[in-house]
């Protein structure tokens, strides 16, 4: 299974290593920093999963930049990722405030609270990662 990682600060390479640690180390785990390098890697490669944070590179002030981005270009352009998108980031409650209705094709894994600290925190801990590699595999099980 091919998983790109979209998240910015250098969360994507923080999360990739912890994410193989975890037992996903028979994967192949790409980790970028921006919409420009996902674009890239969507556009060359067959990507069967997706996680990304909400508040991505370019910096718009847009807090759901990764989620327009995720509905807007990339489930057109990749129907197949529809729902193998998981959502990772500590913004979770302004998306929230959208309506569910609307974010129906992804899956939103954690929301461990609006500040990188507590977010830094919540990578630390065994219960996130957990939930979140096991969400992992059971999206790829999908078809």
């Amino acid at each position: 299974m091919k998983i790109l990682i979209v998240k910015r600060r250098g969360f994507a390479s923080s999360l990739k290593r912890k994410l193989i640690n975890k037992g996903l180390a028979g994967n192949i785990i790409i980790a970028v920093e921006t919409i420009e390098e996902a674009e890239k890697h969507l556009a060359k490669e067959q990507i069967d999963q997706l996680i990304i944070g909400l508040n991505l590179k370019p910096d718009t002030g847009d807090l759901l930049l990764g989620w327009r981005w995720a509905c807007n270009h990339v489930i057109p352009k990749y129907p197949h990722l529809a729902h193998r998108i998981i959502i990772f980031s500590s913004h979770i409650d302004v998306l929230n405030k959208v309506g569910h209705d609307q974010v129906e094709d992804a899956d939103i894994v954690c929301a461990p609270g609006p500040s990188i600290q507590t977010y830094r925190d919540a990578l630390q801990k065994k219960n996130t990662l957990k939930k979140l590699v096991e969400r992992i595999v059971e999206v790829s099980k999908t078809s």
